[in-house]
């Protein structure tokens, strides 16, 4: 569900879609931003990602589709993606460290892994 993003992104409205199997057939350009995820909620960093994606993906049919997706949900595809893959966003960030979203400290990345929870809970 993409519908949070719809402010920035209108097309994203009622955006409601299952993507089984994504594969990224193709990337291009580099973007740099600032991620977080819930499996360590109050954290984030910055990664980089490709700016543009093709991915593959088969519906609840099982019919396959290919999509292309730059910016936010390009991003939104590679991390999630990742995710399928057993890899997570501290996995690919640039810096060593986290920032706590709250008090702004730095803090990291190994240190995160002993203040969350697996999970995040």
């Amino acid at each position: 569900d993409a519908s949070p993003l719809a402010d920035e992104e209108p097309e994203l409205n009622d955006f409601k879609k299952a993507f089984i199997n994504p594969e990224i057939l193709e990337q291009s350009g580099e973007t740099f931003d600032y991620e977080g995820c819930l499996s360590f909620p109050g954290f984030s960093g910055n990664v980089k990602r490709f700016e543009n994606i093709t991915v593959r993906y088969q519906d609840r049919n099982g019919d396959s589709h290919t999509v292309e997706r730059n910016g936010r949900m390009a991003r939104c595809f590679q991390h999630e993606i990742d995710h399928l893959n057993g890899i997570l966003y501290i996995d690919r960030m640039t810096e060593p460290f986290v920032y706590n979203d709250i008090t702004g400290e730095k803090i990291a990345v190994g240190d995160i892994l002993k203040l969350t929870p697996p999970g995040g809970n």
